[in-house]
């Protein structure tokens, strides 16, 4: 027992765990884009995706699917496993189906339970994913969470070296001050020896997390340098929220998952 303990805590620190960094996650197998009336699965987990580490994730406090014309309805979710590379173990998570009864655009609307990160601080994640099906109509709706990622331009469509533009309201406001992050989700765990490393042989981070300014107007321009999905973020204090029998600092966190296409490969003949 000593000998399994010892090592699963070599193991954690061989990890690259940055702190405050696990988040929960939105993808398919493949893109967001769908077919009229044909079912679409979805999965739900918990997850630092630029490393491909997978947590288990509470049960979402809601979960709600608005539709191209405003309308919002319950979505069921089943719990699914997911296999974490890092320490050979099954986490929980979930997964839904949508099958789309009008051609447009919804919106898949999460909001997390609470967390609790080895910084001592309550976190809970307010996430959104955009389906795409077949005709633009809708993407201008919003969750009508405290804290929100709002995109100006269309949130799907995007192919690799393309930007977002988009503002962060918290309560309908503009939100004047922060930051906004973007990690490409890993499809498997990065070990810690294969992580991009700078010219002094550290971890280059900047490479794995970006991060712009939001302006006074709560306005912010994001790149993807490459296809597969993308989640945007950021982040505000909210005072103390009570946790188990104590009082935490306590953080929001809006999240937007986007897929990036490839590189077209057409190619123009003179």
């Amino acid at each position: 027992m000593k000998k399994k303990a010892f090592f699963l805590g070599v193991i954690f620190l061989l990890l690259p765990l940055p702190l405050f960094s696990a988040l929960i996650f939105i993808t398919s197998s493949s893109d967001n884009y769908g077919v009229y009336k044909k079912e679409k699965l979805f999965y739900l987990g918990y997850a630092e995706p630029a490393f491909g580490i997978l947590y288990d994730l509470k049960i979402p406090l809601q979960s709600f699917l608005i539709d191209p014309n405003g309308n919002k309805t319950k979505i069921t979710l089943f719990r699914k496993l997911f296999f974490d590379q890092a320490l050979n173990m099954n986490r929980i998570g979930y997964e839904f189906s949508i099958i789309p009864e009008k051609r447009g655009d919804y919106l898949i609307c999460i909001e997390g339970n609470y967390y609790l990160t080895p910084e001592y601080k309550v976190v809970q994640d307010l996430a959104k994913a955009y389906f795409h099906v077949e005709l633009e109509k809708g993407w201008q709706n919003k969750c009508g969470f405290d804290l929100e990622i709002v995109p100006y331009t269309r949130p799907y469509g995007i192919e690799e070296g393309g930007v977002l533009w988009g503002r962060v309201l918290y309560q309908g406001r503009p939100l004047d001050n922060g930051t906004v992050k973007a990690e490409l989700l890993s499809p498997s765990f990065i070990p810690w020896q294969k992580l991009p490393r700078d010219a002094e042989g550290q971890v280059n981070y900047p490479l794995l997390k970006k991060e712009v300014s939001i302006s006074e107007n709560g306005e912010f321009v994001m790149g993807f340098e490459k296809p597969g999905w993308w989640v945007i973020y950021t982040s505000i204090p909210r005072g103390l929220k009570t946790y188990g029998n104590q009082k935490y600092p306590f953080f929001l966190r809006s999240l937007l998952w986007i897929y990036v296409f490839p590189e077209s490969s057409k190619k123009f003949i003179k």
